[in-house]
């Protein structure tokens, strides 16, 4: 089966320097931000279309829906120009701003009005007791977005996040903080760290529930920077196990011509 010709077309214009550093802020300071207009607005229809084209009907009523397909179309919201350059103002910086890498593209599909057991509830996914924030803030290592490619409203089901529960372990859902739903306009993306009480919710309108969760980490320099040499190229070529080939190849891929 042919793959398909993603729809999806991203915004090429660059982000004006003030905004860039307000949606900064705002991630640094409540956990999460709306990077907008990273896809033109008049794609996401057809390309939403597509991806529900690759839904098929699950096998068990854990997963009444799924989305299992090889095609590349995918990860296809991950190249879009302005989530790459305010993913790199949320990493910790070197000597220049470091460079996003996807390591976990994930889709969750579901049912309008599902069982309410398949409705996440409350809870982290890193740094449970706040070690990360112990001296003052610190970056994240892992910076999740989401994108739902629709206009996002509460009875389509948002993910929801505890503000600042990212910087102090004290603040918590189960101690009465208050709670944000991560909503935006069709062609927006909302940038989030993974260290926020989070949780899932339900669409209650007629639709499928779908919902992007895409995770990046970075790397201290950019691809163009990272010279690797013929002697780390052929350790790569000759690592006997998956943990040699971070070490000598990390991100990169050395299989090929590059020396």
């Amino acid at each position: 089966m042919p793959f398909l010709k993603s729809e999806l077309k991203f915004t090429e214009d660059s982000l004006h320097p003030n905004t860039r550093g307000n949606i900064l802020s705002k991630f640094r300071e409540r956990g999460f931000a709306v990077v907008p207009a990273v896809f033109q607005r008049d794609s996401v229809d057809a390309f939403r279309a597509q991806i529900e084209s690759l839904i098929e009907k699950g096998e068990h009523p854990s997963q009444p829906l799924k989305l299992e397909s090889d095609d590349p179309i995918l990860v296809h919201p991950a190249r879009g120009p302005r989530l790459i350059d305010i993913l790199k103002g949320t990493f910790m910086a070197w000597n220049n701003e470091p460079h996003p890498v996807l390591f976990h593209p994930a889709w969750v599909v579901r049912p309008a009005n599902p069982d309410q057991r398949l409705v996440h509830d409350w809870h982290k996914d890193a740094d449970h007791e706040g070690k990360t924030n112990i001296l003052g803030y610190s970056r994240p290592t892992v910076v999740h977005v989401n994108m739902y490619f629709e206009d996002m409203t509460i009875e389509r089901g948002p993910t929801y996040v505890v503000p600042r529960s990212h910087r102090d372990a004290k603040i918590s859902p189960y101690d009465g903080a208050g709670e944000d739903p991560l909503v935006c306009n069709k062609g927006d993306a909302i940038i989030w760290d993974q260290r926020l009480w989070h949780r899932g919710s339900s669409r209650t309108e007629p639709g499928t529930r779908i919902v992007a969760i895409f995770g990046f980490f970075s790397v201290p320099i950019t691809p163009e920077q990272w010279t690797v040499s013929t002697y780390q190229k052929n350790a790569y070529l000759a690592a006997e196990t998956d943990q040699e080939k971070t070490l000598f190849g990390g991100p990169m891929n050395l299989e090929g011509d590059r020396s």
